[in-house]
């Protein structure tokens, strides 16, 4: 939905990040294969164990502080539950079966 919204494909994505104890040892095939994260090159993405602990660290100098900031004021807030694609979507995702994930379409 985010990337529809942003007219993006997954052959746009030029780094994907997973992290935490779950996103750094995720097995890439299955999470792609079921629809977790987009069908995106396998090499654009990364795994960080500690993803949280090293970007706040990043911001503990006055840089790194500002740059969040400036992070901060030009985030925008997207409230997938008001998309009336996002239950058919994550209903769909839910299915158990060997049929492919249903891609969502671009506007």
């Amino acid at each position: 939905i985010l990337m529809a919204r942003l007219g993006l494909e997954p052959a746009d994505m030029e780094r994907v990040i997973l992290t935490g104890s779950f996103g750094a040892q995720v097995d890439l095939d299955a999470v792609i294969g079921i629809g977790m994260i987009p069908p995106v090159r396998q090499e654009v993405i990364e795994m960080v164990a500690n993803g949280a602990g090293l970007g706040a660290a990043g911001f503990l100098t006055d840089e790194g502080f500002a740059r969040g900031g400036e992070i901060a004021r030009k985030a925008e807030q997207i409230d997938l539950d008001q998309d009336p694609e996002f239950i058919p979507h994550y209903v769909g995702a839910m299915a158990l079966t060997a049929e492919k994930h249903r891609p969502i379409p671009q506007r």
